[in-house]
C-alpha cells in the first residue's frame, strides 16, 4: 500500500469521525431542560445540603416519609453541581456532551472499515442521532443512553473478534454503577441476551457449548450481581418491572405511549425499518442471530414506548451498516464499468499532504460553535420565553404572596418545576412516577379529569388550592361546587376552595 495514500486516508476517516461527532454536538446543543429536570435539580440540591441520599420522600404530601430510594442520585449530585458551576446552559452542553459521548461509542462498536466507509458510518450515526433526539434531556436517563452504548460496543468487538473476554468482564462493574445511575440498567441484561444466545447456539453446533455456556452465563450472573450493589440491595432488580408496570403511564404521560406515524420527530425511527428491508434486499444477505434480536428486541420496546426510540438508535446503525456495506458493493457492481473508468487515473495522481492540526482546529471550531448555539437562547432571552411559556410563572408568584400555606393540588407537569422554585411548599404529585405508582397517579387522573369520586380525593387530601392548566375539565367543575378562580392567565388558573 501507498504510505502517503495510506495516511491521507487515516487522516480522512479521523476528520470524518470528528466532524461526524462536532455536528451531534451541535444537533444536541439546545434546550435540554423539561418538566422532569427540575426534580432531579431539586433531589441533588436536597442531597448536597443534607449530605444524604434521599430514604424517604421529603417533598409531596401525598406520600411524606414514603420509602423513596430510586436509582440515580450521582447523576442528580453532578447535575446540580454542573447548574451551580455554569447554569441552566451548563446542563445543556453537559446533556450535548453526554448524547455526543454514547454515539461516539456506537461508531466505534460499527467497526470492520473492510465492510464499511467512513462517510456510510458518518450518516448512519447522524441517522441514529436524529432518531434519537425526541428523547435528549437534562436527566440521568443520559448515564443509560451512554452506558448502553458502551455496552453495544463491548460485546459487539467481542462478536467481531476485535476484543478478549477481558472486555466482556469489563462490563460487570460498569453494571454496578449504572444501577446506581438510573433505572434503565437492564437494558445492559437485554443486550447480554442478545449476544450471549446467537453465541451459546454457534459454539454448541460446534461442539463446546459447554465452555461458551460457562462463559456467557458467567458474565449474565455477574451482571445480575453486580445490579444488587446499591442502597436497596437486589431489590432494585424490580425497579425497572414495578415502573413499567403502573398503568397511568401509558394512559397520561407521553413518553410511555407507543410512537405516531403522524408524529414527524419520529419519522426517522420508522425509516430505520424501511432502510433495512430495502439494503437487506439489495445486498442479499442475512442478519447475524445477534442483530436480528438487537433489532427485534428494542424495536419491541420502541413501539410500546416513545421512550424507548432513543435505545433503539444506539442499535439500529450497528445491525444496519454490514448490510448496507454489502449493498453498496452490489449497486457499484451493477453500474456500467465506464462509470468507474475515472478512478485508477484518480488514484494514481499523488495525494495531498495530511493537515492533522489543521482538521484539529476545523473539529475543534465545530464544536464551539456548537456550545455557542447552546448559549444563544440564553442571551437572546429565547429562553426566558420558552419557560415563561411552558411553565406557570405568573401564577406561582401569586402563590407565593397570596397563599403561601396552601394545600396544593398541582398539575403533573409543573410538580417539578414547583419542587425546584417553590421548595418551601409540598406537593401532590410531580414526575416521580415510582414514587406515586397507581394509587396517587389514579387520584390525580380522576381529579383532573373530573370523574366519579374527585371530591372525595380532594377531601381526603384537605386540598384548598389548586393549580392547573386552563383546559383540565376539572377547572370547569369546581366553580359549581364551592370554588372561586383567584388567578387567571394564558397558562394557569388557581382556584380556592370558600370557608
Amino acid at each position: 500500500m501507498n504510505p502517503e495514500r495510506d495516511a491521507v486516508r487515516r487522516a480522512t476517516e479521523r476528520l470524518v469521525w470528528g466532524m461526524t461527532l462536532a455536528a451531534v454536538f451541535f444537533m444536541a446543543a439546545r434546550l435540554s431542560v423539561d418538566s422532569d429536570t427540575w426534580w432531579h435539580l431539586r433531589t441533588g440540591q436536597w442531597m448536597w445540603e443534607q449530605r444524604a441520599w434521599p430514604v424517604r420522600d421529603p417533598f409531596s404530601y401525598t406520600r411524606a416519609g414514603h420509602p423513596w430510594n430510586p436509582p440515580g442520585p450521582p447523576v442528580q449530585i453532578l447535575m446540580y453541581a454542573v447548574l451551580r458551576v455554569a447554569g441552566l446552559w451548563g446542563l445543556d452542553v453537559w446533556t450535548a456532551g453526554m448524547v455526543t459521548v454514547a454515539l461516539a461509542w456506537v461508531w466505534a462498536a460499527m467497526g470492520n472499515r473492510a465492510r464499511s466507509q467512513p462517510f456510510l458510518q458518518a450518516g448512519a450515526v447522524l441517522w441514529a442521532a436524529m432518531t434519537a433526539a425526541i428523547y435528549w434531556a437534562a436527566r440521568p436517563y443520559l448515564a443509560t443512553f451512554v452506558l448502553a452504548a458502551v455496552y453495544l460496543w463491548a460485546l459487539e468487538t467481542y462478536r467481531q473478534g476485535r476484543a478478549g473476554t477481558r472486555r466482556l468482564w469489563m462490563l460487570v462493574p460498569l453494571m454496578a454503577v449504572w444501577a446506581n445511575a438510573h433505572g434503565g440498567f437492564i437494558a445492559g441484561w437485554l443486550l447480554w441476551a442478545a449476544y450471549a444466545l446467537p453465541a451459546w447456539w454457534r459454539a454448541q453446533s460446534a461442539g463446546h457449548g459447554r465452555a461458551a455456556a460457562r462463559r456467557w452465563l458467567g458474565l449474565g450472573a455477574g451482571l445480575v450481581l453486580a445490579a444488587a450493589l446499591n442502597p436497596t440491595g437486589p431489590a432494585r432488580w424490580l425497579y425497572p418491572f414495578q415502573t413499567v408496570g403502573i398503568r397511568a403511564l401509558q394512559a397520561y404521560i407521553a413518553e410511555w405511549q407507543p410512537p405516531r406515524l403522524d408524529d414527524p420527530t419520529l419519522w426517522p425511527f420508522w425509516a430505520w425499518w424501511l432502510g433495512l428491508i430495502v439494503v437487506l434486499a439489495v445486498a442479499r444477505v442475512g442478519l447475524p442471530g445477534e442483530h436480528l434480536l438487537l433489532w427485534l428486541g428494542f424495536g419491541v420496546l420502541a413501539w410500546q414506548a416513545v421512550r424507548h426510540v432513543a435505545l433503539f438508535a444506539l442499535v439500529a446503525p450497528v445491525v444496519w451498516i454490514e448490510p448496507a456495506a454489502h449493498a453498496l458493493e452490489e449497486v457499484r457492481a451493477a453500474l456500467p464499468a465506464r462509470w468507474w473508468s475515472r478512478w485508477p487515473r484518480a488514484k494514481a495522481k499523488s495525494a495531498p499532504r495530511p493537515r492533522p492540526r489543521l482538521n484539529a482546529l476545523l473539529v475543534l471550531g465545530f464544536f464551539l460553535v456548537g456550545a455557542l448555539k447552546a448559549w444563544w437562547p440564553y442571551a437572546s432571552g429565547q429562553a426566558a420565553a420558552h419557560f415563561a411559556a411552558v411553565y406557570p410563572q405568573t401564577a406561582l408568584a401569586y402563590l407565593q404572596h397570596h397563599r403561601p400555606q396552601a394545600r396544593l393540588f398541582n398539575s403533573y407537569n409543573w410538580g417539578g418545576y414547583l419542587l425546584w422554585h417553590w421548595p418551601e411548599q409540598q406537593v401532590f404529585v410531580d414526575g416521580r412516577t415510582d414514587l406515586y405508582g397507581d394509587e396517587i397517579l389514579s387520584q390525580y387522573l380522576t381529579v383532573v379529569r373530573a370523574e366519579a369520586g374527585w371530591p372525595e380525593v380532594l377531601a381526603r387530601w384537605e386540598v384548598d388550592t389548586v393549580l392547573l392548566e386552563p383546559e383540565m375539565p376539572i377547572v370547569n367543575v369546581l366553580p359549581r361546587h364551592g370554588w372561586v378562580e383567584a388567578y387567571r392567565d394564558d397558562h394557569a388558573v388557581v382556584l380556592v376552595r370558600l370557608p
